[in-house]
């Protein structure tokens, strides 16, 4: 007998809406397509915390924490692209007590794999640093693990690798 409740709804929802959409063959997204009504489909922005861990080649791993917005294209009229966006999020490294900002692009480049890449800021230190960002994500609308690296282009501790995993709620701006 189960004491607790579990409420497998949300998760189903966010498999199938990756095997239906990115799944899908391109001309899945063309109108009149097979999948017909295709709930999935629409202008998207998903929102929600970022968890991971940094590692610094001078300080070792440390604790990171932030949130991320973005906005990502899987209108069925972007029949000729693959689905796209773009994103922005914070980011608060333990270890050296910093922020870092960044925003850029999003493209999913095969079923359930995507990456981003960005300018970085980091905030914090004596004075900001700018820099730069490439990460590549398993693409999932509720639950993101990602793999990147930051590059700061100045000062020490320049480099910094990351791991971790995004929790977004998406919310629908448009759809078809």
């Amino acid at each position: 007998m189960l004491t607790h409740s579990i409420r497998p709804l949300p998760l189903l929802a966010a498999l199938a809406t990756c095997l239906c959409v990115l799944g899908s063959p391109k001309e899945g997204f063309a109108s009149g397509s097979p999948l017909g009504n295709c709930w999935a489909c629409g202008l998207w922005l998903p929102a929600g915390v970022n968890l991971g861990a940094g590692i610094h080649p001078n300080y070792g791993t440390n604790f990171l924490i932030g949130g991320e917005v973005s906005v990502i294209d899987l209108r069925r009229n972007a029949q000729n692209h693959l689905p796209f966006g773009a994103y922005a999020d914070f980011l608060r490294d333990q270890s050296v007590k910093t922020w870092r900002l960044s925003a850029g692009p999003e493209l999913l480049i095969a079923p359930f794999v995507g990456m981003d890449a960005g300018l970085v800021v980091e905030m914090g230190a004596p004075t900001p640093r700018l820099g730069m960002r490439v990460r590549y994500f398993a693409a999932s609308f509720l639950l993101t693990p990602y793999l990147g690296s930051d590059l700061l282009f100045t000062g020490e501790n320049r480099w910094v690798m990351e791991a971790g995993v995004l929790l977004k709620y998406p919310i629908l701006l448009a759809g078809g």
